[in-house]
């Protein structure tokens, strides 16, 4: 029980932090979130897997475990202050398959599977405060 209200301050600290962040566009730097050229349309990827769009421009996860010999999937956990767990997966859905992803498995509201060409993403969403905790595990 105190590991996980230890976890729960960690992550709310966290999560202060990262939304005392100025709302200014990402620049690609050395391992840095990407952003296409297309202005009007811009998608933003996410730092942890640069192939993978970034949900509403969510800047950097609160956790990152990258991909191992043991776990071949890397895992990233972000939280999305402010909305409700229907938006952020229809939102996320929907951008993944404007940026060519092909929906392989859902469960409505709660996680879907997508796959583009090598990389494949494990999305679930749960609901945390008045917030997201939106969890991807990717390769």
């Amino acid at each position: 029980m105190k590991k996980a209200r230890y976890c729960l301050m960690v992550l709310m600290i966290l999560t202060t932090a990262v939304s005392c962040g100025t709302k200014n566009p990402i620049t690609t730097t050395n391992n840095a979130a990407k952003t296409s050229s297309n202005s009007s349309n811009a998608i933003t990827y996410t730092e942890e897997f640069s192939y993978l769009p970034a949900y509403n421009g969510v800047k950097s996860a609160v956790s990152y475990k990258p991909a191992s010999t043991t776990q071949p999937l890397g895992e990233a956990t972000y939280l999305i202050q402010n909305t409700k767990d229907t938006k952020v997966f229809e939102d996320y859905e929907a951008l993944l398959k404007k940026n060519g992803w092909t929906i392989t498995q859902e469960k409505q509201v709660i996680s879907f599977s997508a796959k583009k060409q090598d990389h494949v993403a494990n999305i679930s969403v749960s609901i945390f405060g008045t917030g997201v905790i939106l969890t991807v595990q990717s390769k």
